[in-house]
């Protein structure tokens, strides 16, 4: 697949790292350090990654510096048995404490990866990092790159040399790295998120074919938190374009927010009379699978993204995907075969775009399986671990004077 714009470094795994065994007696000590354990994109994505580094390499541990920790009890995984979780602090924000605690952890102990994940880890995981280096430790220290406005609330103008490399989940975010920010190219490595093919399963849709006997139309989903960057403005008006000429179709919009009353309101403006109930706010789901299995095609008009995980979710699940084609949305859905990429705020050609697909399932069954296919070969959760290993790996070989 080609990636507009200018050539940015490819995955670690495309670099053909070699993954050189540990000269040490033992397994390198990794500590993935997150603001929370919230239910969230990155937090399901570093539970994935603790439970799946190789055992007999690398020795993982969590450190959270705040409270919460729902992902953990929703996640559940086998492989998180033996991953010790810490907290540094007992409070709902990152307060001094935190800040301290971090720093006194990081002096004390012989930490040989600090993986730093979202934006307060980015920045005071590098501060200490650098600081313990002065006294005697020498963690290599890995920042990440993992949203639409992360180069901005990581400040990685002013910080991206206190990291030893930088992993991005799409290339569009490398791209941003080193033409905005200044990092180099040899220091990013692109690995992209991984979603659970087990989870979510590509089954029969027997649910939408009765539906479109009974009610003549399918059902779009819209699976995002009502805030201001997933822009379901774009996504009302669209679908009240779409009801024009598929007056039976239904938009559910899945997720909870702050701007939940203010899309209501448009809503009730958009779809008067007997349109307004084609339109459901169902809410926060836990269930995101049984949402999936129940819809026909995913809707995201986000303004900023880089690379949702429920695209993922919905491609493994054999949706097509109707999306924006903004940060690492392109790397995901490939245009008229496993989805529709329309701009950004454009609700004319997201409405088009929701037309052609309501009108003709054979397409809806022919993207959603590509989809499938593309999921399973390119976007496994195991995947998403050995390219992260492939980083530690030769990071570790470069600090200890054994790069080849």
């Amino acid at each position: 697949m080609s990636v507009r714009g200018n050539p940015v470094p490819p995955s670690p795994l495309q670099q053909g790292m070699r993954v050189h065994e540990m000269s040490s007696s033992r397994p390198a000590r990794v500590v993935l350090l997150l603001q929370d354990l919230h239910v969230g994109g990155t937090q399901r994505q570093a539970l994935e990654l603790a439970a799946r580094l190789d055992r007999a390499r690398f020795s993982p541990e969590i450190w959270t510096m705040m409270a919460g920790q729902a992902m953990l009890d929703r996640a559940q995984l086998p492989g998180l048995a033996d991953v010790p979780v810490r907290r540094l602090s007992p409070l709902s924000f990152v307060g001094p404490d935190a800040v301290l605690r971090l720093g006194l952890e990081l002096a004390r102990q012989q930490v040989d990866v600090l993986l730093c994940l979202t934006a307060v880890p980015n920045i005071w995981g590098r501060a200490w990092g650098q600081i313990c280096r002065r006294l005697g430790r020498r963690p290599v220290i890995v920042g990440t790159c993992r949203g639409g406005g992360a180069p901005v609330r990581q400040h990685e103008r002013r910080l991206w040399a206190w990291a030893d490399h930088h992993i991005s989940n799409t290339h569009a975010l490398a791209r941003v790295l080193t033409q905005d920010c200044g990092v180099p190219a040899a220091r990013i490595s692109v690995v992209h998120n991984g979603v659970d093919l087990d989870r979510f399963r590509m089954t029969p849709r027997p649910a939408a074919t009765a539906r479109s006997e009974d009610e003549g139309g399918p059902v779009f989903v819209h699976l995002a938190r009502l805030v201001e960057d997933k822009d379901h403005a774009t996504s009302l008006r669209a679908f009240a374009a779409l009801l024009q000429t598929v007056p039976r179709a239904t938009l559910r919009l899945v997720g909870d927010g702050p701007r939940r009353a203010e899309l209501e309101a448009l809503a009730d403006t958009l779809l008067p009379g007997e349109a307004r109930p084609r339109l459901q706010f169902d809410g926060e789901r836990l269930d995101v699978e049984a949402v999936l299995r129940d819809a026909d095609v995913l809707v995201l008009s986000s303004i900023r993204e880089a690379m949702p995980n429920v695209i993922l979710e919905a491609m493994s699940t054999g949706l097509p995907v109707i999306a924006t084609e903004v940060g690492g949305v392109g790397e995901m859905v490939i245009q008229d075969h496993t989805g529709l990429l329309v701009p950004a705020g454009d609700a004319q050609a997201m409405g088009q775009a929701m037309a052609r697909l309501a009108q003709d399932a054979t397409l809806r069954e022919a993207m959603g399986r590509a989809g499938r296919a593309r999921a399973v070969a390119q976007f496994s959760f195991e995947a998403m671990a050995r390219g992260h290993e492939a980083v530690f790996a030769r990071r570790l070989e470069q600090r200890d004077g054994r790069a080849g």
